[in-house]
């Protein structure tokens, strides 16, 4: 979940540089506009934000079903294919 967070935080902080850029500047570089700059860094704000929320998302659906590794035994006892 930390690295989720992680990206959530990331996210939102590009986006809301971006918004400032955006938002306040009207003067801008001689080959890119900010305000322009701006809304790229926003929609790269916003795909980190969904991207912490999807690692978020499939590590609660990882961790709520069975996490046994390739070599773990089953855990039925009758199961013919449980080591004997």
């Amino acid at each position: 979940m930390r690295r989720a967070a992680e990206h959530c935080a990331t996210g939102a902080g590009t986006v809301l540089g971006g918004l400032a850029l955006w938002r306040w500047t009207q003067d801008g570089l001689p080959v890119i506009s900010l305000p322009k700059a701006g809304v790229v860094l926003m929609l790269l704000g916003g795909a980190e934000i969904l991207l912490g929320l999807y690692r978020a998302v499939r590590r609660q659906n990882l961790s709520g079903g069975s996490r046994r590794g390739k070599d773990a035994a089953p855990c039925d006892p009758g199961d013919p294919a449980s080591p004997a």
